[in-house]
């Protein structure tokens, strides 16, 4: 430990703007081994809180053991569509410091599965309740012709993924180097780009497609940060990859200045082209052959991918010729919902729904990314490039949002504590504390339509119906974001509608 680096060999770790950054070199055992050792303390507070939050969502000690031997029965296989490479760099990391979890499963398996999360919750439940949105462009688009390309990454699991965030530089014994966006011991890329300015971002897709096992999307995106110095290198990669859900890749070659989507399912492949100068992505698959899918068909009714896409599109359409690092930045932080004036905070259809574990912005021309500090992507947005990681030459750091110097954000957290008791307490049929806790969290943000949609149940449990429907009109004004809240206000209209008429 020297001047705030944890080193090990000629990797290093250390903490600065806010943000983990980390330098991996050499073969895949020793920078498997380096990030356990050096990563060690946040690797394991990560681990719990995770564990914490799939004990939230499965309390029951017999539901957990069964989710714990289904998941390994159906990944038994998983190793056989992982490289011996990324075998070898995990084998690294489980041995370089001593497993508190144990008892949860062997290291080396547990780890594999972790980097396979994503794709099983896809897989299993087909949750639209997150949703990524990204876009990238150049030429005429932007400020000075370069590609720009942004994302969000909300992955709402456990605060630890945002606060803990790691930029990751790899270099590698065999391959390119590449940067990276994850957290502590993630091998994984969601976010990423390499020497060879090629970008890459996954979105979550939907389709009727299905199988059982493959390679998780990260290790597959990996790869192409790894291998690929063009785009159909990049494709070839994707293509010939087996994956088990369908996922999105966005991709950006910075040398021809050209961006493209690749919509994968377990059974298909299609390349979507850009429209002019720019593309955008959020969690739909937009080529011909997807479009009949039933399962797609019924994600977009109940969740956000369309609402987010189109306000995506609309910013890139209102700033075009103007969009620079410091626009994208904005783009990314936008909190507007369809049929409201002003900003939302915390809404899910809006682009930031304050759910992100990270946001980036990546001048692929220049191989510079800008990554949002804690919390979300309100913190600064810190630049590394792949000339100098930690210090790109004339890249500066882009302001907080004001969001967090108004106090709003810090307000925001209050209501939502508040709007969690009050849902407690109306489970527990203590009507007057939950309807107080709930009054609490509507003074608190205002623009948060699930306070109203509870003191609707609350006053309808209280017989007082007028006040119910007047919180439901106010729910649907602020726009409901989700198929089954929209069908919840329906059926509390229908039974307010019912006693006003029986009355």
């Amino acid at each position: 430990h020297t001047d705030g680096y944890a080193r090990l060999g000629k990797s290093f770790l250390r903490e600065k703007d806010g943000i983990l950054r980390a330098k991996l070199v050499g073969d895949p055992y020793t920078r498997g081994y380096s990030i356990g050792r050096l990563a060690q303390p946040y690797i394991e507070e990560q681990e719990a809180e995770f564990i914490d939050t799939i004990r939230e969502h499965v309390p029951s000690s017999v539901a957990l053991w069964l989710l714990k031997v289904y998941v390994t029965i159906r990944n038994r296989r998983l190793p056989d569509f992982v490289s011996l490479d990324d075998q070898l760099e995990l084998a690294g990391y489980v041995s370089a410091y001593k497993d508190k979890f144990a008892y949860i499963g062997p290291a080396f398996h547990r780890k594999l599965n972790y980097h396979a999360a994503h794709d099983i919750g896809h897989a299993l439940i087909d949750n639209p309740l997150v949703g990524c949105t990204s876009f990238a462009a150049w030429g005429s688009y932007t400020d000075n012709g370069h590609l720009i390309m942004a994302r969000t990454f909300d992955f709402d699991v456990a605060r630890s993924f945002d606060t803990h965030k790691v930029v990751y530089y790899i270099e590698p014994e065999k391959g390119l180097p590449f940067i990276y966006v994850a957290w502590p011991g993630m091998m994984g890329v969601v976010s990423g780009i390499n020497s060879a300015r090629i970008a890459i971002t996954l979105n979550a897709g939907q389709s009727d497609d299905t199988r059982t096992i493959g390679t998780p999307v990260a290790l597959v995106a990996r790869d192409v940060m790894q291998q690929a110095s063009t785009l159909e290198e990049a494709v070839k990669i994707i293509r010939d990859s087996t994956m088990f859900v369908n996922e999105s890749f966005l991709l950006a070659d910075g040398k021809s200045g050209r961006a493209i989507v690749v919509e994968k399912s377990p059974l298909r492949c299609e390349v979507r082209e850009p429209v002019g100068e720019r593309i955008i992505s959020a969690n739909h698959f937009l080529s011909q052959t997807f479009q009949k899918d039933k399962r797609q068909r019924e994600y977009l009714a109940e969740g956000t991918s369309i609402v987010r896409f189109d306000r995506m599109s609309a910013l890139v359409e209102e700033n075009k010729g103007r969009i620079t690092s410091e626009t994208a930045v904005a783009i990314v932080r936008d909190r507007r919902v369809p049929g409201l004036d002003t900003p939302t905070i915390g809404n899910a259809a809006a682009i930031n729904m304050l759910a992100a574990t990270h946001a980036v912005v990546f001048d692929v021309t220049d191989g510079v990314v800008w990554v949002s500090a804690s919390p979300h992507q309100l913190g600064q947005f810190v630049p590394f490039g792949l000339d100098n990681f930690e210090e790109p030459v004339g890249k500066a750091i882009i302001p907080a949002d004001p969001l967090l110097a108004s106090g709003d954000f810090q307000r925001f957290l209050e209501s939502r504590d508040q709007l969690a008791l009050a849902r407690r307490e109306y489970k527990a049929r203590k009507l007057d504390l939950a309807l107080d806790a709930c009054q609490n969290a509507r003074r608190l943000n205002p623009s948060d339509y699930h306070i109203f949609t509870t003191l609707a149940h609350i006053s309808v449990d209280r017989h007082d119906y007028a006040a119910a429907r007047g919180f439901v009109q106010q729910a649907r004004e602020l726009y409901v974001a989700y198929g089954h809240e929209r069908l919840e206000l329906d059926e509390l209209q229908h039974t307010i509608d019912s006693h006003a008429g029986s009355n």
